[in-house]
């Protein structure tokens, strides 16, 4: 259902008695509703963020904002009744905002978490009614004739969802303050302050106060239902009915710093262009539409609309630039259009429950399973004619068909292939073998990892159409070749490689796709990538070596996501006719596993051996069952946090860092070989033998460990 009623508060809708404008009862049924259905909304988020609770003083606007966490219902009442009592006019928003914000700042589109209610606001006295036209969840008298009635949300949205929302409601009625996520409303029960142009029309103080509280609850589609958005409405101008505001009531709730920026003269060695642009941000990610921009700038021709008035530059011009980053990027820039000084970065602080909760409880989806996971840049590496390229559309091959690759288990992926250097090459190879699936990125202005932040633009783009056009798969994106993509600066300059590896990087991490760099390695060590950053930025590399017989030998280097430093196959290439050109594929590629050959020569130490010897004795003492797989055996496990415990007691030394770091090491040595790990259902590390006789101690190639001296 999209609408549900409420049942935890009863509220009283009649006004007070006696001569206190200030109706303590009132405001806390109202905070006590807000509350509850910001609770209910936001149930699950690990950072909810905070709610605002604004205070303005009736002739200079916004004085302070306190924030309250949700649930703090006495708190917030208690600092609405003092400020109400002082001659403050109180209001709180539909959303809660992230922490570490200024007194002075009710934070911008990027600082809010989530979006729980929107409000429509009916304004008689300036001709601006408006009727919700679903059952208002709460209707507040916020003056004789006029109200604001609330639509709580089932759901938290984001500011973009909750902007479009509110566009669409504006242009079905209202005032401009209808529909806006950001936009301060009053609290009931608290006093109405007109300002000095009030009341030089007549308006006096007047109460407050609850008209309904039905509980009603919606969902996000019953209010596109209800509020269809408008094919002709443009973005910029869905709030242009605060075209007939007064400048001052236009300014009357933004931040003191933006209404400095607007007001102030410019001073000597400003820059007039940065300080208008971002003004008329700031004023965008506020909600204000075109035309109210253009007024204000208007009304200040000494201030911030100096630069145009007298210098003759297009406002139209830099606010249609200003609108179309705003719609991009709002959601990516942290704390966009407010004073740096004032505000904390985008950073919270999480144990691994709470991330894992955040994020989800797997640290990345395997696309291979122990060698690639979403959300990582990796590589694949060879001399020239090592068959790189064949390799990678072999796997493309494999993840486009969730067909297993050397024995490994895919996860159908789609293919979007950066074609750096003869690009026909690869359209020639993907005819060849029939592969339709796979997508070529036809940039007109290339991929140049030489301007990182243009190729990570482009990357981005190729990702949002992917996603677009292929819902809910994984992306696997090849960049053929890194030396190509760098227009020939070479690989070993760090000035060049570095800036464009990491933002590879960053960028896979951030859109949790893989991308997969090919580079050349070292022509006196073939085992050897080119470059240090390379090795430092990858989670994963793949190298091929020439072999016997035509063959060429994959060997697995680094390895942050399964056993490293291994042969983990073969390949052979063939030439195959397409038209009148010759195409290279893979002929003939099989498994091979090269763990045993890797540990033979490795002596098990002394950590090893206490791990095992601890395990042994804790699957008999503590051990559970455990199912690693739905349809797998039962095993016994035991928590990998006892297993460390016990093993920094045991081992030698005083220095808990080095024995955790001990530990760690030892039982990475030990995964898929002796032991297996994995997870319980809270997300909490369990470990188990990998075979049954395991259990027994005898384990071949190990000597026992007591506890050490």
């Amino acid at each position: 259902m999209d609408a549900t009623a409420s049942s935890s508060s009863t509220i009283r809708t009649e006004t007070g008695s006696g001569s206190d404008p200030v109706d303590r009862t009132a405001i806390g049924d109202f905070l006590t509703l807000l509350h509850e259905h910001a609770a209910a909304a936001l149930e699950g988020v690990a950072m909810p963020g905070v709610l605002n609770l604004c205070r303005f003083l009736p002739d200079r606007g916004l004085d302070a904002v306190f924030r309250f966490p949700v649930g703090d219902i006495s708190g917030m009442a208690g600092q609405a009744v003092a400020d109400a009592q002082a001659g403050f006019n109180v209001y709180v928003e539909g959303r809660t905002v992230r922490r570490g914000l200024g007194r002075k700042v009710r934070g911008s589109a990027a600082d809010t978490v989530g979006v729980f209610a929107l409000v429509v606001d009916s304004d008689a006295d300036k001709g601006r009614t408006g009727q919700s036209r679903l059952a208002p969840s709460l209707t507040v008298e916020t003056s004789p004739g006029n109200c604001h009635q609330w639509l709580f949300l089932d759901h938290a949205v984001g500011h973009a969802e909750a902007g479009a929302l509110g566009d669409a409601m504006r242009l079905a009625g209202g005032d401009s303050a209808t529909g806006k996520p950001d936009q301060p409303y009053r609290v009931a029960g608290t006093p109405n302050y007109p300002d000095q142009r009030k009341r030089e029309r007549g308006r006096c103080t007047c109460r407050t106060r609850i008209l309904s509280a039905s509980g009603a609850v919606y969902g996000a589609a019953a209010l596109r239902k209800a509020y269809p958005p408008s094919a002709g409405s443009e973005a910029g101008n869905a709030g242009d009915d605060d075209e007939d505001l007064s400048i001052d009531e236009l300014l009357a709730f933004l931040d003191p710093r933006l209404r400095d920026d607007i007001t102030r003269a410019p001073e000597p060695g400003d820059d007039r262009s940065a300080r208008a642009f971002s003004v008329i941000m700031r004023l965008i990610l506020e909600g204000f539409s075109d035309r109210a921009i253009a007024r204000i700038f208007a009304a200040h021709p000494d201030g911030i609309g100096q630069r145009y008035q007298r210098n003759g530059k297009d406002l139209g011009a830099d606010i249609a630039r200003a609108r179309r980053k705003a719609s991009q990027h709002q959601d990516d820039q942290p704390g966009a259009g407010q004073d740096k000084q004032d505000q904390a970065p985008g950073v919270r602080l999480l144990n691994w429950h709470e991330y894992r909760q955040r994020h989800g409880h797997q640290g990345g989806t395997f696309l291979i399973k122990e060698l690639v996971r979403a959300g990582t840049l990796i590589s694949v590496n060879g001399r020239p004619g090592a068959c790189k390229t064949a390799l990678l559309l072999e796997l493309a091959r494999c993840l486009d068909a969730g067909a297993p690759f050397l024995d490994r288990e895919t996860k159908p992926s789609v293919v979007v292939y950066i074609a750096t250097e003869d690009e026909a090459d690869i359209v020639n190879r993907l005819e060849a073998l029939e592969l339709d699936g796979v997508m070529i990125v036809a940039s007109e202005e290339g991929v140049p990892l030489t301007k990182p932040d243009k190729a990570a633009a482009v990357i981005r783009e190729v990702i949002r159409q992917t996603r677009e056009r292929f819902p809910g798969r994984e992306i696997f994106i090849p960049f053929d070749t890194l030396r190509a993509g760098l227009d020939g600066q070479s690989v070993l300059d760090d000035r060049f490689t570095s800036p464009a590896l990491n933002k590879l990087r960053k960028l896979a991490e951030d859109e949790g796709v893989v991308i997969c760099v090919v580079n050349h390695t070292n022509r006196e060590n073939p085992k050897q990538t080119k470059g240090e950053t390379l090795e430092s930025a990858v989670a994963l590399e793949l190298i091929l070596l020439e072999g016997e017989g035509g063959w060429f030998e994959l060997h697995v280097g680094k390895n942050r996501s399964g056993p490293p430093r291994r042969q983990i196959g073969r390949l052979r290439c063939a030439s195959i006719q397409v038209g009148d050109v010759e195409a290279a594929i893979i002929d003939q590629i099989e498994s091979v596993d090269g763990r045993a050959a890797a540990e033979k020569p490795r002596k098990p130490g002394d950590s090893q051996a206490l791990i095992l010897t601890i395990m042994r004795n804790a699957v008999l003492d503590h051990g559970f069952p455990f199912r690693p797989y739905p349809d797998g055996p039962q095993v016994k496990a035991v928590k990998e946090t006892l297993l460390r415990e016990t093993f920094i007691e045991r081992k030698a030394g005083d220095d808990r860092d080095n024995k955790r770091r001990s530990f760690v090491s030892a039982l990475n040595r030990l995964l898929n070989r002796t032991l297996m790990r994995g997870e319980n259902t809270v997300g909490e590390g369990v470990v188990w033998f990998a075979r049954k006789d395991d259990e027994t101690g005898n384990f071949e190639g190990f000597r026992s460990a007591g506890r050490e001296a």
